[in-house]
């Protein structure tokens, strides 16, 4: 028990630090993880470039091999090849989002209809005194996000 406690002290504490280093320099934080992210797109698509040199390489190669053509015919071969390749993977992708999308959109319309019912019945159940003092909390938070935002 005493382990478990010392542990979450030492949880909280890290959090606290997080958030404490996160409102005190977050142009730097954030810069980081914006540079990171950037680093991370650009070798992704530099190894997609790459990728798909490698697949022309090899069809130009298998299409002279096989039909023994010149250059300019390669070219327009492999080219109808790929485009087809590439129409064949947005088919797929397109059919895989249109079914994520549908998954989310029912998932998020019953998680919708299920908060709203928590908040309303929260809503139903509190008493005149403590609706007034969560209207005067929500009203202050506002009005200070106003003044922290302009």
């Amino acid at each position: 028990m005493k382990n478990f406690l010392a542990n979450q002290i030492v949880l909280y504490s890290l959090i606290l630090l997080s958030v404490a280093i996160l409102l005190t320099i977050p142009d730097v934080i954030f810069g980081f993880l914006l540079d990171t992210s950037h680093t991370l797109f650009d070798f992704f698509l530099d190894s997609m470039h790459t990728l798909l040199e490698g697949i022309e390489y090899a069809l130009d190669y298998l299409v002279e091999s096989i039909f023994h053509t010149d250059l300019q015919k390669t070219q327009l071969i492999v080219f109808y090849i790929m485009l087809s390749m590439g129409f064949y993977v947005a088919y797929v992708l397109l059919k895989i989002s249109n079914r994520y999308y549908r998954h989310c959109k029912n998932r998020l319309s019953s998680l919708w209809l299920q908060e709203k019912t928590l908040l309303s019945l929260y809503w139903y159940n509190l008493s005149l005194i403590s609706k007034l003092k969560l209207l005067a909390i929500i009203s202050c938070l506002a009005y200070l996000f106003f003044l922290v935002s302009f």
